[in-house]
C-alpha cells in the first residue's frame, strides 16, 4: 500500500516544506514539471488574473539534476516567464 495520501505528501516528502522560502528567483531558470497549454482558457485566465493583481501562490520547486523543476506551479512558472516577472518560491 502506497504510504503518501496525495501527490503533496509524496512532494513534500522530497522537497523543502512549503514554509520553507527559498526567496525569489527569475523565472528563466525555472523548469515547468507539467507541459502547459498557452491557449487554453485556464492558462489565459491565470495569465489576466497574475497581470492584473499579482501572484498570490507561490511556486514549489525542487533541485533535480542540478536544476530547479516545479513540483507544483507549472502554468505560474509560464505566466511569469510571458510577463517577464521573478517568481517566489
Amino acid at each position: 500500500m502506497n504510504k503518501y495520501v496525495s501527490a503533496e505528501d509524496f512532494a513534500s516528502s522530497i522537497t523543502a516544506k512549503p514554509t520553507d522560502k527559498i526567496g525569489y528567483l527569475d523565472a528563466q531558470t525555472i523548469i515547468p514539471r507539467d507541459p502547459v497549454e498557452k491557449q487554453g482558457k485556464q492558462y489565459q485566465d491565470l495569465l489576466a488574473d497574475v497581470r492584473e493583481n499579482g501572484f498570490s501562490e507561490p511556486i514549489y520547486v525542487t533541485e533535480k539534476n542540478g536544476a530547479l523543476v516545479t513540483t507544483e506551479g507549472s502554468h505560474r512558472v509560464e505566466v511569469a516567464r510571458e510577463l517577464n516577472f521573478g517568481a517566489e518560491a
